[in-house]
């Protein structure tokens, strides 16, 4: 009955601070992750302007990777020492947001400049099929001068 009574004891001091086996006081949740803390806190800062300058070529992903690099290290750091990780969640999913952000924009714009160039390439066969129908009978009516002006082209 009394390690029954020890346990529910030690459950509810553990929130207000328990007394470990070395003889520390020990809060339940510790925070404090040392530099490890910083590196996820870091990763999540590079994130928010990684969101608002994704479209920047080399800057936006040159933020994007490192605020993502810092993250994940941050977390295999946290894991690996089962300290919190919320900073470092919090930077890969802005890191992420945004990277998935900058390529959806950048699938939009390849698709795009593709119907423009198919478009642009319909338009020039258009202008030089009426060029050369205008050019073609504007030869047939010069007759024998036709063949002077090709040879005044070859000079100009």
């Amino acid at each position: 009955m009394s390690r029954q009574i020890l346990d529910i004891s030690d459950q509810a001091n553990l929130g207000a601070g328990s007394t470990t086996q070395t003889g520390q006081v020990s809060s339940g949740m510790d925070h404090s992750g040392g530099p490890l803390h910083l590196l996820g806190i870091a990763g999540m800062i590079v994130g928010l302007p990684a969101l608002v300058i994704f479209w920047i070529p080399v800057l936006g992903w040159l933020l994007m990777l490192v605020g993502l690099s810092l993250s994940v290290a941050a977390l295999i750091f946290s894991n690996l020492r089962e300290r919190p990780a919320g900073f470092a969640i919090a930077g890969i999913v802005l890191n992420s947001i945004a990277l998935a952000i900058h390529n959806f924009i950048a699938m939009l714009l390849t698709i795009a400049q593709g119907f423009l160039q198919g478009l642009a390439s319909i338009l020039v066969d258009i202008v030089q099929a009426f060029l050369d129908g205008i050019l073609g009978e504007i030869y047939q009516r010069l007759g024998p001068f036709a063949e002077l002006l090709d040879l005044l082209s070859l000079f100009f």
